[in-house]
């Protein structure tokens, strides 16, 4: 079985296809897309050429579907000829986890607070502890309940948002546009089970440097990244040390 280009009509070469996530980058065009099973060619019976007109018919197929890279979920797009902007809520499982916890924990301390406050001493000073962890337990729900990334390309800007609410360790970025000479996408952090837990996002500069964009992204999410803000601001697809590959 063969996996071809989405774009170009290649065959996919083994080490840039994942079948985990179904994900594939074509070594010719540098394409990102899915797949399915069904677009699995069988190599003997693709021994037989397709006729001129059934290849040029599939070929504008492919290139139709490769002018629009698949959206993957949770990613909200919007773009016209000179704004991008690409956002993501951070709400999801671990939310409502910390919401629920937080509540239960809350409700714990405050219904026990009132027999510590009447003792004397050091112990009067115990639960204040216990207090400032539902504090910050209960801020930090709701700060995955209500938060989003943004990334925003306009007025010669690419910019990194977070909010509405503050987070100490997501700060907003801005970077010149002018500046930019290649994205890389590369794993983040090491393996488990054979499976990489996430990526992040730099900007090679002009200087030569990295410029850390986003970390903790999930790797469909990262090449979506990458590929759409390249394409909007035509930055040719160039080789990137260490950069991750399918």
């Amino acid at each position: 079985m063969q996996l071809r280009c989405a774009s170009c009509d290649q065959p996919i070469r083994s080490q840039n296809i994942n079948p985990n996530q179904m994900i594939a980058k074509c070594g010719a065009c540098h394409a990102v897309f899915r797949f399915s099973s069904e677009d699995l060619h069988d190599t003997k019976a693709s021994k037989k050429k397709p006729s001129p007109r059934k290849r040029a018919n599939k070929k504008k197929k492919a290139e139709d579907k490769a002018r629009k890279l698949i959206l993957p979920d949770k990613l909200q797009l919007k773009q016209d000829k000179d704004n991008l902007q690409i956002r993501w809520p951070w709400r999801d499982a671990l939310a409502y986890f910390l919401f629920i916890f937080s509540i239960l924990w809350n409700s714990v301390v405050w219904t026990m607070y009132p027999s510590f406050s009447t003792k004397s001493g050091p112990i009067s000073f115990f639960p204040l502890i216990h207090v400032g962890l539902g504090i910050g337990l209960f801020y930090t729900a709701i700060v995955f309940f209500v938060n989003s990334s943004t990334v925003s390309v306009r007025d010669d800007r690419l910019q990194i948002l977070y909010g509405p609410l503050p987070w100490l360790w997501y700060r907003n970025k801005t970077l010149a546009t002018k500046d930019i000479l290649q994205l890389s996408c590369e794993q983040q952090s090491g393996q488990e089970n054979g499976t990489v837990v996430s990526y992040k996002l730099d900007a090679v500069l002009s200087t030569g440097t990295l410029f850390s964009l986003l970390t903790d992204l999930e790797e469909d999410h990262a090449l979506f990244l990458k590929k759409t803000i390249e394409d909007h601001l035509n930055i040719e697809e160039r080789a990137v040390r260490d950069e991750y590959e399918l």
